[in-house]
């Protein structure tokens, strides 16, 4: 049916001029075939997650017996793999600005979703309350990709021009508030990032009201969702930066020192984003800036965290395995050879000893209270990564399971690639 659909609005294309404009039909296709593809997936993750399948009351398979923080992190993670399909979407394909910006709003709303509030560990009370916000978020998410993945073959784009950059101008004068100097006295960091945060929601708020103005009534049927949704990518992406922090109640300096730092950074990109989106919708087209415009998530990411180094701590136990590390990198070299056998006094088999390749990421910078001041070393904990390696297994297959344990604990993204089976790199950035 779908596809009927977009070849109707093909051939309408092909003999419409002024506003529309006709598009390549295998082009167009192949892009409607990769959204229904990408929503089908996320769809299939999320959906015992939300209210309509009676979540929290209706626990999902393996979570009968789960407590509310349990079931409430269960639901976190299952987002934050959404929020990775979506940033595989978008690095793998080659889109027009409507869908991956508004790729982008899915992957970002989602990885919000993903936030665990360990400051709340142990409160049912709130974990039960975020299962049903997390439930009811789902459900409006279900609609908004429904309405994400019906084709949108005709290019009115252009009429709602005049609105986008009228709407614009309180998120531009917001976003003028939304300032964190280069210098940072230590003892104001605090006070500089939440100010600053303060602001950039703001300006997130005004960004999705924005969105209200494209497609109000729609237009001969076509409300223009793709472009809707683009615009509340900016408030997604302005809440995104600051979630991690928000409810912090951290008095270190240093802390809050680098949490500025990044989020210098993250308004930094996002002033430069609403720049291009501007210039390409009623502006110059000739003032967008190749900073993020039209870049992947992932290349998004490393250059949103290039400016700070993760310190990386690597060995392997593996005789058959080397390991070097990099600016933000980690390369293994080899095949395992292993288990090796274990003797007794007497000379007699005693079973094997097992060899691994492991390594750190900041463990020296990862905090041991939490927010009650009471020892934690749970995130301390949760950044050694550490596999065992079998006999014959390649740096490759190494790399890929040691990536998949960093992206599982959600503090770093890892990506793993191989220029050979014996020879493969992890990628790392901060969250």
């Amino acid at each position: 049916m779908k596809k009927h659909l977009v070849m109707f609005l093909l051939m309408v294309a092909l003999f419409t001029t002024g506003v529309a404009q006709a598009v390549d039909l295998q082009a167009a296709q192949k892009i409607e075939d990769v959204v229904a593809k990408c929503v089908a997936e996320v769809r299939s993750l999320l959906l015992p997650f939300g209210a309509e399948a009676g979540f929290p009351a209706v626990r999902p398979a393996g979570l009968t017996d789960a407590s509310y923080q349990q079931l409430y992190r269960a639901a976190a993670s299952r987002a934050q793999k959404g929020s990775q399909i979506m940033a595989d979407f978008i690095s793998a394909n080659k889109l027009p600005y409507r869908v991956e910006f508004s790729a982008r709003y899915f992957m970002k709303r989602l990885e919000i979703a993903s936030h665990e509030y360990d400051g709340m560990t142990g409160n049912e009370k709130v974990f039960e309350h975020l299962c049903r916000e997390f439930a009811a978020a789902c459900d409006r998410g279900f609609q908004e990709l429904r309405l994400w993945s019906v084709p949108e073959m005709l290019a009115f784009d252009n009429i709602w021009f005049k609105n986008i950059q009228a709407s614009f101008i309180p998120v531009k004068a917001k976003m003028q508030l939304a300032v964190v100097p280069a210098g940072i006295d230590p003892s104001q960091a605090k006070i500089v990032w939440k100010e600053a945060a303060t602001a950039l929601v703001e300006a997130g708020n005004e960004a999705g009201i924005a969105s209200t103005k494209v497609g109000a009534g729609g237009l001969i049927g076509m409300p223009a969702w793709r472009l809707r949704l683009a615009i509340k990518y900016f408030k997604a992406a302005a809440k995104a930066a600051v979630i991690d922090m928000w409810h912090v109640n951290e008095n270190n300096p240093k802390i809050w020192v680098t949490a500025c730092k990044k989020l210098r950074r993250e308004i930094e990109i996002i002033n430069g984003e609403i720049s291009n989106f501007l210039a390409l919708h009623g502006g110059n087209p000739e003032e967008v800036k190749p900073v993020l415009y039209m870049m992947s998530a992932s290349t998004a990411i490393n250059m949103a965290d290039a400016g700070e180094e993760i310190e990386i701590k690597a060995s392997a136990s593996d005789k058959g395995m080397t390991v070097e590390t990099g600016i933000n990198s980690l390369t293994i070299y080899g095949i395992a050879d292993g288990p090796e056998p274990a003797y007794d006094i007497m000379g007699m088999p005693a079973g094997d000893y097992a060899r691994s390749v492991r390594f750190t990421l900041d463990i020296d910078k990862a905090p041991t209270t939490d927010a009650f001041g009471n020892t934690n070393y749970t995130k301390k904990n949760r950044r050694i990564f550490t596999v065992m390696t079998s006999k014959g297994a390649t740096a490759e297959q190494v790399a890929v399971a040691l990536a998949r344990k960093v992206n599982d604990a959600r503090d770093f993204r890892a990506k793993a690639s191989a220029e050979s089976p014996e020879q493969a790199r992890i990628d790392f950035s901060h969250r």
